[in-house]
């Protein structure tokens, strides 16, 4: 091999070792925002962080349907639903906040967002957060049942719980005196 084709060789190698080093060094998330359930009046902070200052940072928020808010496990096909442009709410460095509060049911805030990062032409997207309202829909009204137990013994009864956002919590109390139980029912 005559010395112009080594020293072609030499750089061809250089050059894509240089390629493959710099290559490596691309943009990507370091957090995405998490999935929340909020009750009304409470609000929230949605994050994301890049690994890279971006350009600029914008979300993306899909909202759900009125029927849709309360449902966690709501479908959006993110190819064709509408949504809005939003600026975040504050930005540091390489981290884009965007607060979210529930005033009430009637302000659309239940939906997807997703965290947008622009550098250059190119966009990077987190995986879509999702933001729910909390619910508790009312006990079904079950008659007083009597029941004659031996002391010491148990018994059993079936309670259908209401439907809630965010799966609930049961809890029992009885009342020693007046024998009375109580179901409380709570959201986490």
């Amino acid at each position: 091999m005559d010395g112009s084709k080594r020293d072609l060789c030499i750089v061809v190698f250089t050059l894509a070792m240089w390629v493959a080093s710099v290559s490596s060094d691309h943009e990507y998330m370091v957090n995405s925002p998490e999935n929340v359930i909020l009750p009304i009046n409470f609000e929230t902070r949605l994050t994301c962080q890049m690994n890279i200052e971006p350009d600029k940072f914008l979300w993306k928020f899909y909202p759900f349907s009125d029927k849709d808010m309360y449902n966690s496990r709501a479908t959006i096909d993110l190819n064709t639903a509408s949504y809005i442009l939003i600026n975040p709410d504050h930005i540091e460095d390489r981290k884009s906040f965007l607060n979210v509060k529930v005033q009430d049911t009637q302000k659309r805030v239940a939906g997807d967002y997703q965290c947008l990062s622009y550098y250059g032409a190119s966009v990077i997207a987190s995986v879509p957060s999702r933001v729910t309202i909390a619910t508790l829909d009312n006990f079904t009204k079950v008659g007083e049942r009597k029941v004659d137990v031996v002391p010491g013994n148990t018994i059993l009864w079936k309670c259908e719980l209401p439907y809630a956002n965010q799966d609930p919590y049961v809890d029992y109390f009885k009342d020693v005196q007046e024998c009375i139980l109580v179901v409380l029912v709570c959201l986490r």
